[in-house]
C-alpha cells in the first residue's frame, strides 16, 4: 500500500499556485511572502488534520485546507473575505487534479510489483474523490486493486480506519502488507500501530532518530529511502 501525495505523485507545485493566488487578491507581493505563508499553511493544514485525529468532529479536506486558509492569512495579517477564502480552496482543490505528476520511477515500480503479481493499495489524505482521477489520468489507475480517502471512513491517518478499511478492501492481513508513505507520522506510525511494516519515503531530509524518539521505537520503518528508485534492489 502507498500514500498518494509526495509518494506515489508528485504534488509540491499546486499548493504553490493556489496561494500564489490567494496572496495576489489581497495585495501582497508573492515573490517575498510566498514561501512563509505556504509553511504557515501547511502548519495549520496539519493542525487541522490533526483535531480529528485527536477525537474531534470529522471534517472534510475542503473544509480543513480553507480553515487553514483562513487561519495562514490571519497570522500573517492578512484580512481575506470569505469569497476570496472559497475561490482561493476551490482552486487548490482543482490544481490536485490537474498538476499532480507521477514521481520519479513510480511508474517503473508500481508495474514490476503487478509483474509480481503484488496487489496494490493507496490511502491518502487528501481530497475526497481526487484518487482515482488523478491516477486515470496518470495512466496508473488500472495497477491498483483498492483505493482509501478520508470520505470512506470519515478518518484521517494515522488513525487505524484507513489502514483496517484497505487491508479488508485487499484482503490481506497486517503481516503479510507493507505501506509506504512520505509522512512519518500519518504514514510511518499509522501503519506501524496497524501492524505493518513500513518503508519511509524521507523527501524532507528529516532525522529518522528524532522522529523514532519522539513516536517511539514501535514506530521504526523496515526502510528508510530518498527515492522510489531506493526499492529497485529489492524488486
Amino acid at each position: 500500500m502507498f500514500d498518494l501525495d509526495n509518494t506515489i505523485t508528485d504534488t509540491k507545485r499546486y499548493p504553490l499556485r493556489a496561494c500564489r493566488w490567494l496572496l495576489l487578491q489581497a495585495g501582497v507581493n508573492p515573490e517575498t511572502d510566498l514561501e512563509p505563508f505556504v509553511r504557515e499553511l501547511v502548519k495549520e493544514y496539519f493542525a487541522g488534520l490533526e483535531r480529528v485525529v485527536s477525537g474531534g468532529p470529522y471534517e472534510d479536506p475542503y473544509a480543513i485546507v480553507r480553515t487553514a486558509m483562513d487561519r495562514a492569512a490571519t497570522s500573517y495579517g492578512l484580512h481575506v473575505d470569505g469569497y476570496v477564502l472559497d475561490e482561493a480552496t476551490t482552486l487548490f482543490r482543482a490544481l490536485h487534479v490537474e498538476i499532480s505528476e507521477l514521481r520519479p520511477w513510480a511508474p517503473e515500480l508500481l508495474h514490476a510489483l503487478r509483474a509480481a503479481n503484488v496487489r496494490l493499495g493507496i490511502v491518502t489524505n487528501s481530497f475526497e474523490g481526487h484518487i482515482r482521477p488523478i491516477l486515470s489520468r496518470l495512466g496508473v489507475l488500472p495497477l491498483f486493486d483498492a483505493v482509501v480517502d478520508p470520505s470512506m471512513m470519515k478518518a484521517y491517518k494515522p488513525m487505524s480506519k484507513p489502514f483496517v478499511c484497505v487491508l479488508n478492501l485487499l484482503h490481506s492481513a497486517p503481516g503479510q502488507s507493507l505501506y509506504i508513505g512520505d509522512e512519518y507520522y500519518a504514514d510511518i506510525v499509522g501503519a506501524r500501530r496497524a501492524g505493518m511494516d513500513a518503508v519511509w519515503l524521507n523527501v524532507r531530509e528529516q532525522r529518522l532518530d528524532q522522529n523514532v524518539a519522539r513516536y517511539g521505537p514501535d514506530t521504526t520503518p523496515l526502510l528508510e529511502i530518498k527515492s522510489l528508485e531506493d526499492l529497485r534492489p529489492y524488486l
